[in-house]
């Protein structure tokens, strides 16, 4: 069978969720070359670089991995927070005045600092950390580079620094963030025109024969959209189906923090429809994918991430929501060749840190685990 016939067979259905509050969710799998054309590419130490013909998935597949590790592109970010606050954004509690890049935002117009967080693009006026996207010792990828460690870089799966601090607000982008990154999503709700899209591999893993299912997604809004704990631009989240021969065997579901769900194919707690077609239930917000509806208890963390179903959208085989057309992310020199990061890096004002959990992911050729060993990422006997 040809690789996009197997891919087709068994392309997941997502069921997207209202939350508690009943807040529907509000971004949907996207196809990457509209989220880029709403981009500003950045370069760590430098600030923003001016591409002459434009920003497209041409221009970050031409990038080398070396060099694009110390890029990330700005979604939202880039005209919220790049731009100086008007006097009633100053004055007012909450607004812009707390928040800008490259020091617009005069530091005695902040309020205290037990009151608020403010955040800014990463830039020189900031400098750098050692330890961004894609930075740190392990195996080689894609053109030679290192991956990122486990846990070095933001993956698609957010795993917490320290569970005392992820219990705060300070992971939440600011509200104008959010506002902004629905305002430029809003016409890729038009199905019609823009089908959502999945990105896929097909390769071998200790034995068995590995669907990948790649969904990118515009905005992560768990925390300001959804009562979770963190926001950030970009979201690569994904489904594997894992075949012995012919023969489905296993899935595995990226979850939020944590490892993977994984079931067996003949577990009657996977739902199927057509028989082939995994049914996903994804987390209204954050985006991570579960077997079964209901809240689902974060560990550590003293919050829920919701995943009913409930939403009016549902997306793939059988559903009112067709997928477009698959892209195999092997033919794409720009998931091969851009290792930066797929949004906006944000820091707290005055800090040197990155926030944990408010960064914009890596694409997936730069994850190791899901991307070369899947097998022993979602903890499959072999």
């Amino acid at each position: 069978m040809a690789p996009l016939s197997l891919v087709r067979k068994y392309e997941p259905v997502l069921l997207f969720s209202k939350d508690d509050k009943g807040r529907d969710e509000n971004f949907f799998p996207m196809a990457v070359e509209h989220y880029v054309a709403h981009c500003r590419l950045y370069r760590k130490e430098v600030g923003p670089v001016e591409v002459p013909d434009g920003l497209s998935l041409e221009t970050l597949g031409q990038i080398s991995p070396p060099e694009s590790r110390e890029h990330y592109l700005a979604y939202a970010a880039d005209s919220v927070l790049s731009r100086s606050p008007s006097l009633w954004e100053r004055l007012r509690k909450g607004g812009l005045a707390l928040y800008g890049i490259e020091g617009q935002v005069e530091p005695h117009l902040l309020v205290k600092e037990t009151d608020a967080v403010s955040f800014a693009l990463q830039d020189p006026a900031l400098r750098r950390v050692d330890e961004g996207p894609g930075t740190g010792p392990g195996a080689a990828g894609p053109g030679g580079m290192a991956f990122a460690p486990p846990g070095g870089g933001p993956p698609s799966v957010e795993a917490p620094a320290e569970a005392d601090f992820l219990i705060t607000d300070l992971q939440h982008l600011p509200p104008e963030l959010h506002a902004e990154a629905l305002k430029r999503y809003q016409p890729y709700r038009d199905f019609s025109n823009y089908p959502p899209v999945y990105y896929y591999r097909v390769m071998y893993s200790r034995g068995y024969r590995v669907i990948q299912y790649w969904f990118f997604y515009a905005y992560n809004d768990w925390g300001t959209g959804h009562g979770g704990i963190n926001d950030h631009e970009g979201d690569w989240e994904t489904v594997f189906v894992f075949l012995r021969g012919d023969r489905p065997a296993y899935v595995a579901y990226s979850a939020h923090i944590g490892p993977p769900g994984r079931a067996a194919w003949d577990d009657p707690a996977l739902e199927k429809r057509f028989r082939n077609h995994p049914v996903v239930y994804v987390g209204s917000g954050s985006h991570a994918n579960y077997l079964q509806p209901g809240p689902h208890p974060i560990p550590i963390l003293s919050v829920k991430d919701h995943a009913y179903g409930n939403s009016a959208v549902a997306v793939g085989p059988g559903t009112g929501v067709p997928w477009g057309r698959p892209v195999n992310l092997e033919q794409q020199p720009w998931a091969l060749n851009y290792a930066g990061a797929w949004g906006a890096l944000v820091k707290k004002w005055g800090a040197s840190w990155l926030v944990p959990g408010a960064q914009a992911p890596v694409g997936p050729a730069w994850h190791f685990e899901p991307w070369e060993t899947p097998v022993a990422w979602a903890g499959i006997p072999y």
